[in-house]
């Protein structure tokens, strides 16, 4: 009898265990979603940049202001590079990442150098915080391109 007893304790244990290894499993698998999706993000801006490569298309952390809706209209390469950069922050990022954000740097200058960063809230602990920064606040991805 305590024989099976000893055996019922040791199998609950290891059950736990494999119960606890499946949620850990879960998460791992939800974030590395979540982190192929930044990538298809920023992917996708930059693809946009090269496109209208003559643009400035920097923008801080933060919202950006309404701006003329270039789809079917006749707009110049200013209005779809303020367009393209409202529509990939307002309606993509923040669509397919929990309480995301977006920021694209521009530096000047042979060679022409474009970084697009992600940051957005994951169940794991993060890599960066609000502003993109090294914390563990929120995951990030950095993508640096020469368009």
């Amino acid at each position: 009898m305590v024989e099976v007893l000893v055996a019922m304790v040791v199998l609950s244990f290891g059950l736990l265990g494999a119960a606890a290894l499946q949620g850990r499993g879960l998460q791992s698998s939800h974030d590395a979603y979540l982190f192929s999706q930044a990538s298809a993000l920023a992917y996708e801006m930059a693809e946009r940049i090269r496109v209208n490569r003559t643009q400035n298309y920097s923008s801080a952390f933060g919202a950006v202001p309404g701006v003329q809706n270039c789809n079917g209209a006749n707009c110049n390469p200013t209005s779809i590079a303020a367009y393209d950069l409202y529509e990939w922050k307002q309606l993509a990022v923040k669509a397919r990442l929990p309480d995301a954000d977006a920021a694209v740097a521009t530096v000047a200058g042979p060679p022409r150098v474009v970084t697009i960063r992600l940051r957005w809230r994951g169940r794991g602990p993060g890599t960066c915080d609000a502003n993109g920064n090294s914390g563990t606040e929120y995951s990030c991805l950095t993508l640096t391109i020469q368009p």
